[in-house]
């Protein structure tokens, strides 16, 4: 470049080619030929703003902040600092700084609806949901024909339990940007949660037809066709390449093996009989948690333990996932076989417990919380207005030495009994001594409806499909009964529902009886070798 050349000029000349090395983004020669235009011209704001993005976009967040506060002090009014400022912040976790950004914007163009959208999403998203629900109503004032704007809205609306006013957002979502697949499914998935099925499946069905490439899409229709109780349709859209088995019948080994949702495995074992009618031998590969259990039904012809080494060398005709039985079975809701009990605790281990219960009160096993699974857990003070109860023993379900020190630093009145339960046979033998069992949607709750024990089972407000909508019994399990959020997050509404249900007249409690006959011999002829 001509040195003799004006300054100015060879400063703009500078930043020109800065600004088209930075959209090809090559950062490096950027950063090189904006610090020389920072050098010639140190207040230069465009500058310190592009030099703010490029920390942005390569993570160095704290470098953006530095920056585009310098160029704020130069230009207090400067839109694009602001604007990329806030978003920094929110990178960095730091909410009331973006919110503070935020306001400052509102400030200098109180008429930009996308000033109000945005403040709206961040006070949504640290669940402020009344002034977020404020701030959507300023945006839609000067915005009122961005679809963003409204199916936000109506995604707020939904998760407060306001479904007909998310449904009208939505539908506006829609006039603004009918092909717009995302609102599609938004809308087609409230649609069925509130049981206008077929409507809702014609919007999820558009939305896949819109964005064919859109897989997580696929799924999430499929998982809001089990909800609805379409059970065939949702099972189909779910198959998966991997599904070996058809459900024809076997000559010889079929393998049948669980994954790491162990609700799965104890929800769908309910189907190994039939499963053992369309082969020669059947053989399970289990964790090592669940083998104990699994070993006394009669329909198994062999346990191994499921391991990636184990796997790859038992020998078997066919193989097929516990997840995938319900498909291959071509399961409808009507014909769900709901008996239970399907899975038995061992009698000599229900029988050696029975010197550590309070037979003489109603005894409760609980289970409250799981490490994989925080929207479905409560927090152990939450459970105090159940601990009030007169005339209820508590017993915990948990098997890890975190739940006895919740139970210790909460000084809750629940025996703990984790040190005793070194797998889901001890579980069930626990479970099959108490007159009811206490527990959010987990493998305890489906361990202890398998075993045919009453089941209270609470749910988050956005549950699992297998629960289906709206309902309070379970075609799977007889002896359950759901007690759903009305609002999400909101546990102690269900607790309270709970403690209400666990009057004195809803206790008939069980007297001790003792084991008559041989109880190592129960299961002699019918124990698998694992």
């Amino acid at each position: 470049m001509n040195r003799r050349m004006e300054p100015q000029t060879r400063t703009s000349l500078l930043y020109q080619q800065a600004r088209r090395h930075h959209q090809l983004g090559e950062f490096g020669e950027a950063v090189g030929l904006y610090g020389q235009v920072l050098t010639a011209r140190p207040r230069h704001t465009p500058t310190l703003l592009y030099l703010g993005e490029i920390a942005w976009q390569t993570g160095n967040l704290d470098q953006a902040v530095v920056l585009l506060t310098r160029a704020l002090a130069v230009d207090p009014q400067y839109v694009a600092a602001h604007d990329l400022l806030w978003q920094v912040f929110k990178a960095q976790g730091d909410f009331a700084s973006a919110e503070r950004v935020l306001r400052r914007l509102i400030e200098i163009r109180n008429y930009d609806g996308y000033n109000y959208y945005h403040l709206a999403l961040l006070h949504r998203e640290i669940g402020n949901r009344s002034e977020a629900a404020r701030l959507f109503e300023q945006a839609l004032r000067f915005k009122p024909d961005d679809g963003r704007i409204f199916a936000a809205y109506g995604d707020l609306l939904q998760t407060m339990g306001h479904t007909a006013d998310a449904a009208t957002k939505y539908r506006l979502a829609l006039v603004h940007d009918p092909r717009n697949a995302s609102y599609h499914y938004r809308f087609g998935y409230l649609l069925t949660w509130c049981g206008q099925t077929q409507e809702g499946i014609a919007h999820m069905d558009r939305a896949v037809l819109l964005d064919s490439g859109n897989d997580g899409l696929r799924q999430n229709r499929a998982q809001a066709l089990l909800k609805a109780g379409l059970l065939p349709d949702g099972f189909a859209a779910l198959k998966r390449n991997r599904l070996r088995w058809q459900g024809e019948q076997v000559s010889g080994r079929l393998l049948v093996y669980s994954e790491s949702d162990l609700a799965d495995t104890l929800q769908f074992a309910r189907y190994l009989p039939q499963v053992k009618a369309r082969c020669d031998s059947l053989v399970l590969a289990l964790p090592k948690a669940l083998m104990r259990l699994f070993s006394n039904l009669q329909c198994v012809d062999e346990i191994v333990e499921a391991t990636a080494t184990v796997m790859r060398e038992v020998p078997a005709e066919q193989t097929v996932a516990f997840a995938d039985l319900p498909m291959v079975m071509g399961e409808t809701l009507e014909a769900i076989p709901s008996h239970t009990p399907y899975l038995f605790a061992d009698p000599f281990l229900t029988h050696s417990w029975v010197k550590r219960l309070n037979w003489k009160s109603f005894r409760v096993g609980i289970f409250w919380s799981r490490a994989d699974e925080q929207q479905a857990s409560i927090l152990p003070g939450s459970l105090e207005q159940l601990m009030s109860l007169p005339g209820i023993s508590w017993y915990s379900l948990h098997t890890e030495r975190s739940s006895a020190e919740a139970i210790e630093n909460y000084s809750l009145p629940i025996a703990d009994l984790s040190a005793s339960l070194r797998d889901y046979a001890d579980q069930a033998a626990l479970a099959a001594n108490m007159d009811l069992i206490i527990a959010i949607d987990s493998p305890a709750a489906h361990l202890a409806a398998a075993i045919g024990r009453p089941v209270w089972t609470l749910l988050p407000f956005d549950a699992n499909w297998r629960w289906l909508h709206r309902r309070e019994d379970s075609p799977w399990y007889p002896t359950m009964r759901l007690f759903r959020q009305h609002q999400p997050g909101d546990w102690d509404e269900v607790l309270r529902r709970v403690a209400e249900a666990l009057g004195p007249q809803s206790r008939p409690f069980r007297q001790f009886q003792p084991l008559q006959g041989k109880p190592r011999e129960f299961f002699a002829e019918t124990a698998v070798t694992y």
